[in-house]
């Protein structure tokens, strides 16, 4: 089923092919975007593909606009949010609906095998329970906290696969296989990197892990849908009206003319609400069953947590050689771990390669480029697929690749003996755009000034979606082992900027989204009663604890679109450089979140000295009283 209209056309006279295709049960929108049409990180392709300019662009600057690129501190829709006017997906209410509360089976591909209807026909205001596919089941009632309790109330039996023994450590110990296996799924090399690193002076090794982690929205997964014999309709939050649309036609029935979707304001999308419709379809099956009557499904935030599209767990082992002078001479970089493309789009895959779940460390330019020449370089890729879903989370695969490479560049640099800033720069000359964010950090934050006894000063760069970023971070360990993260300061350059306060306010909130992550966000699979992966409502816990004191630096009037932030690498390489005897308490509680495959070891020359060392490359639960603050 492709695409239709004028926008497809000239989509298509371009060369970008639109196609839908169909995964278990759902239909996902997908572009496939010729090479020959040229890419600037600096340009809005889609304001361009629109309205025919292609080719050698001609941009508009700021000079010929009156209100694009000055700072506009309220929004249009500002008032409204702040005042609970504006309707968000889970605030419609429509004449005679309905509302309903699902529940799925705990571990993923399990079936729905039994439920006893009986035991809650009586309850208040409910109005029938409906078998959703062979997967779920949903209660419906007058209003959604009756359904919800019904649903609570409501005795199932469920169909439960093999993969129920499943736990954090097998998945580990089947990651850690990848680290090593002679096949990859994706590759780039450059030059000798294995004989390089062997024949090195000094040798540095390093393996990092990350987690599973939930998008954790604000606003829980809902939709409303009415059905009638000619017409389906839907309302809910959506960041792909195709996908949503071509959701409610396919679960309907109706054809796509016959099917209208109103998008509503999202509290919270970070990929969440992209191409996996699953809460559309849930919601027309259900709707299904009344028909002419608006039904509301939202789902609990137990739900919501249990059953996600995750952020892919990894592993990633690296290994470089420095040379007599402390230059980095060779690095291999080897990811292990699940595929977005295996889950959501498996002819994203070619020929068994999948380039990307390697964002970040890619040669070409204008995307994901990695920004350091290294004369001797192997990046490596073993697919490592579990039962778990997974899917876009915010940043994608730059998140966990800069965390990875960032820290492993700190680690180098000590190995080398180097300053952390010009141990970068003398691999940079090659990438200006990533020199220049990275400079314009380290000038704004003060890198090379002295600071207060027992606080200690990180910086980070990495690329990702056209956008270039650096930040620096200043960091102590209280002696109880509290991280307290003091100053952020964090530059960006990603193309023309329309609104500067919500480039702003991008970058900030990528750093709150990250640094939670870092700290708090782990989804561990458990073997023991419930086999899932827990209903834990961490969700942003660093926006509560934040206070207001971030500085963003942008370049030459250009910033963010949507940036892989490298707020987590920069506050783990200034937390390494911290001597206190606390600070392996909060290596811990940044590292634990990950259930390390194994500790960050570096050996240096002949000696081979290994000491195990967690590397905070993730984010973690607290325990033991460890905690973090940003004040």
């Amino acid at each position: 089923m492709g695409a239709a209209g004028p926008v497809a056309a000239r989509l298509a006279s371009l060369g970008v092919h639109v196609e839908h295709r169909r995964f278990e049960g759902q239909i996902h929108a997908f572009y496939s975007i010729p090479l020959a049409i040229p890419a600037d990180p600096t340009a809005n392709v889609a304001f361009n593909l629109l309205n025919g300019s292609s080719g050698n662009q001609t941009y508009w600057r700021n000079q010929t606009y009156t209100s694009v690129g000055s700072l506009n501190p309220t929004g249009l829709d500002t008032v409204d949010k702040t005042t609970g006017k504006q309707v968000f997906g889970m605030d419609l209410k429509l004449p005679g609906m309905l509302n309903a509360a699902i529940r799925r089976c705990p571990v993923f591909g399990g079936t729905l095998k039994s439920y006893d209807e009986a035991a809650i026909a009586r309850r208040p205001g409910v109005k029938k329970v409906v078998k959703v596919k062979d997967t779920g089941v949903a209660v419906v009632a007058d209003t959604w906290w009756r359904a919800k309790k019904a649903l609570d109330a409501l005795p199932i039996v469920w169909d439960e696969p093999a993969v129920a023994t499943s736990s954090s450590a097998k998945i580990a110990d089947f990651l850690k296989e990848g680290l090593t296996v002679p096949e990859t799924n994706g590759e780039r090399k450059q030059g000798d990197a294995l004989g390089a690193i062997a024949g090195a002076a000094k040798k540095v090794e390093a393996t990092y892990s990350t987690p599973f982690l939930a998008h954790a929205c604000m606003e829980v997964m809902n939709a409303t849908v009415r059905l009638t014999a000619d017409k389906a309709e839907c309302w809910t939050p959506t960041q792909n009206l195709e996908a949503s649309i071509a959701a409610l036609s396919e679960a309907s029935g109706l054809p796509l003319a016959k099917c209208e979707v109103y998008r509503h304001d999202l509290g919270g999308g970070f990929g969440r609400r992209g191409g996996t419709q699953d809460y559309v379809h849930q919601a027309v099956e259900i709707a299904k069953e009344f028909p002419g009557i608006p039904v509301k499904l939202i789902w609990s935030r137990e739900e919501d947590q249990a059953h996600d599209f995750y952020r892919p767990i990894s592993q990633c082992k690296l290994s470089a050689g420095l040379d007599d002078k402390g230059n980095l001479v060779g690095l291999h970089v080897r990811v292990s771990g699940q595929s977005i493309n295996a889950t959501l789009n498996p002819a994203g895959i070619q020929g068994g390669k999948d380039m990307r779940q390697l964002q970040g460390y890619w040669a070409e330019p204008g995307d994901a480029q990695l920004g350091y020449t290294v004369p001797n370089l192997l990046v490596e890729y073993a697919m490592r697929n579990t039962h778990v879903p997974v899917g876009p989370w915010r940043g994608v695969n730059t998140n966990q690749n800069a965390v990875y490479m960032e820290c492993f560049i700190e680690e180098c640099a000590k190995a080398a003996g180097k300053d952390s800033l010009e141990f970068r720069r003398a691999m940079m000359k090659d990438y200006p755009k990533h020199l220049a964010v990275l400079n314009a950090a380290a000038e704004k934050g003060d890198w090379g000034k002295p600071l207060p006894p027992g606080v200690h000063r990180g910086i980070a760069q990495f690329m990702g979606y056209g956008s270039y970023s650096a930040a620096t971070a200043e960091v102590s360990v209280s002696p109880q082992g509290k991280l307290k993260i003091h100053r952020m300061v964090l530059a960006t350059n990603c193309g023309h900027a329309v609104n500067p306060h919500q480039i702003a306010a991008q970058v900030e909130g990528g750093v709150a989204y990250g640094l939670s992550a870092t700290l708090y966000g782990e989804m561990p699979v458990d073997n023991q009663e419930h086999r899932r992966l827990p209903a834990r409502c961490a969700g942003r816990r660093v926006r509560g604890e934040a206070h207001r004191r971030f500085r963003h630096q942008r370049l030459h009037d250009h910033a963010g679109r949507r940036s892989a932030h490298p707020g987590a690498p920069v506050l783990l390489g200034a937390r390494a450089r911290h001597p206190h005897p606390q600070a392996g308490a909060v290596r811990r509680q940044a590292g634990r979140a990950a259930r390390w495959a194994g500790t960050v070891r570096r050996r240096h020359g002949s000696a081979d000295r290994q000491h195990g060392r967690h590397c905070a490359a993730s984010r973690g639960r607290r325990r033991h009283g460890a905690d973090a603050d940003l004040g």
